[in-house]
């Protein structure tokens, strides 16, 4: 059922999801100074690709699972369409998926089909892939909005925008329209014991931007090519 409601909250659910799925591959990478790969899984169709197309493909499939998701951008596919000549295929290799986006990422999209879903997306998978080796934080971005498409669609539009940060811990702050504020999760793990999964424990609630003392050091060096970015950390 792709309700109003029922299917912006299977869709965050899915993000959700997916972001643990990534926290996961993020902490077992394997890098050599140049990039990190996906080698220590048993999901043998995904080893040895390099850690931001896993992501990718892990946030895909999360959501054209919903069945509620019409279109999906992503930094290799910008105008993206979860269309036959878009969407993932099992049965070729994710290097061959990302040339074959790549080439269609310039592309207008086919026409939505109207039973694909009433919301569209637009995921940054893994945003700081390049520096996953130094063990800086980094992270995933997404929104959601209902719409059949991206075109034209607006950040006062969205229905729900969410940042998921792979650090020394792993966090998810979720944005809703109209909540009046900003939920931040964190993933805890299984009971192995138990026999339960991981999960997400509500950890802090914001309702305004304060003044703050912290700061993440991972894209320092853009001071010296954004005068405006610059401006931000002297102030």
């Amino acid at each position: 059922d792709c309700g109003a409601s029922e299917s912006l909250s299977e869709v965050v659910l899915a993000l959700g999801g997916a972001c643990m799925d990534v926290a996961e591959r993020v902490r077992t990478a394997s890098c050599d100074s140049y990039s990190c790969f996906n080698e220590h899984h048993s999901d043998e169709r995904m080893s040895g690709v390099a850690i931001d197309l896993v992501a990718e493909q892990l946030m895909v499939d999360a959501l054209r699972g919903t069945g509620c998701v019409a279109a999906v951008s992503t930094p290799l596919d910008p105008l993206g369409c979860l269309d036959p000549a878009g969407q993932y295929s099992e049965d070729v290799d994710l290097v061959q998926q990302r040339q074959r986006r790549e080439r269609l990422s310039g592309s207008v999209p086919a026409a939505v089909p109207a039973d694909l879903g009433v919301l569209s997306a637009s995921v940054d998978p893994l945003h700081g892939s390049s520096i996953i080796d130094t063990n800086f934080a980094v992270g995933s971005l997404f929104g959601v909005w209902r719409a059949p498409s991206l075109l034209n669609v607006t950040g006062e539009s969205l229905l729900a925008a969410g940042a998921c940060i792979y650090g020394p811990r792993t966090t998810l702050a979720v944005a809703l329209a109209g909540s009046g504020g900003v939920a931040e999760f964190l993933l805890v793990p299984g009971d192995r014991a138990g026999g339960g999964g991981a999960r997400w424990l509500l950890a802090n609630r914001y309702t305004s931007l304060g003044e703050g003392a912290l700061f993440a050091p991972g894209n320092l060096r853009a001071v010296t090519e954004h005068p405006g970015y610059a401006s931000l950390i002297a102030y």
